[in-house]
């Protein structure tokens, strides 16, 4: 008698599910964080362990900064602050946890850039 063995079909069926779940997870997630990420001027941020308020003057201010270093011209308004913001939120790079705080994988906390 042959040993019997899981059927492929139904793993890959599970699989399919398991992703679709996934997606849809964090496709609400990234709604969320874009719609707070365009009406917000200021996001509680978890940093260090501690929450800080993150201006949006002070990203704009390293946006600013990252631009100048690369030999670029300054944003061009609000629209575009915005558009690197969003793009931030998009990448994950500024992402909403499910606690209500913000973190971030740059450190705008370090020493305020001049401009």
């Amino acid at each position: 008698m042959a040993k019997k063995s899981r059927s492929t079909s139904n793993r890959t069926a599970k699989q399919q599910r398991q992703a679709k779940a996934l997606a849809q997870r964090r496709a609400d997630l990234m709604v969320v964080g874009m719609a707070e990420a365009m009406r917000l001027d200021a996001f509680p941020v978890l940093h260090d362990g501690e929450v800080k308020i993150l201006t949006a003057e002070r990203i704009r201010a390293c946006f600013e900064a990252e631009l100048r270093s690369d030999g670029e011209a300054p944003l061009e308004g609000e629209g575009e602050f915005r558009a690197m913001l969003s793009d931030d939120v998009r990448t994950g790079s500024l992402r909403l946890r499910r606690d209500g705080y913000w973190e971030s994988d740059v450190n705008y906390f370090e020493d305020a850039p001049t401009l």
